[in-house]
């Protein structure tokens, strides 16, 4: 199964009030499938944010949602947009996730305050380090994350990337 499309920013605005809810529970029942692992965001806060525009999302058959990225200003610096791929539902497509986290990239670039577009990855997580390097990421620091918690309950340390130059040809 192959995403049928990838919907990004004013697009998903611009679906319908209950097409966005079912989004919205969909991403929040996956989080809270990880409760000790994942800070968890409460449906309307989701809905807030695509209704914002700051989603890109690929859809498969029948508007089926296989992952989706989301993207806000860092605290303290609105200059850096942070993009982060929330969920992944399914494995395949192979690069599906790279696909939302590339259009995420491109989204926050369109913004006229972004200066840098950053991607934070679990330090542990080799793969997704390894995608991000692939697609053109560059390490650029470690910080402990806002949304992803370790095996100890504390926050888990991140490998920061900038992408601002995911995507661009």
């Amino acid at each position: 199964m192959h995403p049928t499309r990838i919907v990004t920013g004013r697009a998903i605005a611009d679906f319908a009030r209950e097409q966005k809810k079912v989004y919205a529970t969909t991403i929040n029942g996956q989080l809270q499938q990880h409760p000790t692992r994942m800070r968890q965001i409460p449906i309307g806060d989701l809905e807030t944010s695509m209704n914002e525009g700051r989603f890109v999302f690929a859809l498969g058959l029948e508007q089926t949602l296989l992952a989706c990225a989301q993207i806000w200003p860092l605290p303290g610096d609105p200059s850096v947009i942070e993009c982060g791929t929330w969920l992944s539902f399914t494995r395949e497509p192979k690069g599906t996730g790279a696909m939302v986290l590339t259009e995420a990239a491109k989204l926050a670039r369109a913004l006229p305050e972004t200066q840098m577009v950053i991607a934070l990855v679990e330090e542990e997580n080799d793969l997704a380090q390894t995608v991000l390097q692939n697609l053109g990421g560059e390490l650029i620091g470690k910080r402990p994350s806002d949304y992803v918690l370790n095996s100890k309950g504390q926050p888990a340390t991140m490998s920061v990337f900038n992408i601002m130059k995911l995507g661009v040809k």
